[in-house]
């Protein structure tokens, strides 16, 4: 079993330590097939949840990286070593933007619509005019302990400037993508 283990220096909270993204290998998505829509790589249209499942979920745990950051424990799983080495060269182009969380809704689910548009500090009165803010309505509770909705991790991904970001699903990905850049300036204010 080829495993790398970091040992946390205190005891963990349940939501901060555990399998990232359902074990999904996260160097294989970088080979699945895929589409270019506004810059973004996203999955090919005839690809269904069960193809990507299997192309993406390794078989068994054997190949493992586990990761500590301010005292979370973040398990990788991969499908070969191959693959873990490719991690390993460079963790960060394999770790998810926003922390595997749901794109969209960092940037667009606000208490209100006015905190999503203040947020914003950078963006043009047309980008602001444009945004999708609260588009949904008010969506879930943001917190430091629910960051969200959870990641739909076989068909809500997209690759940009070769960074893989989630979202609660494919429709929530294509809005992300709809506006990339200020999808991306938003979310990354908060």
């Amino acid at each position: 079993m080829s495993k790398l283990q970091i040992r946390p220096t205190k005891p963990l909270p349940p939501y901060r330590d555990g399998v990232v993204l359902k074990g999904m290998d996260m160097v294989e998505y970088y080979n699945v097939p895929y589409t270019i829509v506004n810059e973004c790589r996203i999955p090919k249209n005839n690809l269904s949840r069960a193809d990507i499942n299997k192309m993406l979920k390794p078989l068994n745990n054997d190949h493992e990286v586990v990761l500590m950051n301010k005292d979370a424990k973040y398990t990788f799983r991969f499908k070969s070593i191959e693959n873990k080495n490719e991690f390993m060269k460079n963790p960060m182009k394999y770790i998810p933007g926003t922390g595997g969380f749901c794109l969209w809704g960092l940037a667009y689910e606000w208490n209100t619509s006015n905190e999503c548009y203040s947020s914003c500090v950078d963006c043009s009165e047309d980008e602001k005019n444009e945004s999708q803010c609260n588009e949904n309505g008010l969506g879930w509770k943001w917190t430091k302990y629910v960051m969200g909705p959870p990641a739909d991790v076989e068909l809500g991904w997209f690759i940009y400037k070769d960074k893989i970001y989630f979202n609660y699903a494919s429709n929530y990905r294509d809005k992300a993508v709809r506006d990339i850049e200020t999808s991306m300036k938003i979310a990354n204010k908060r």
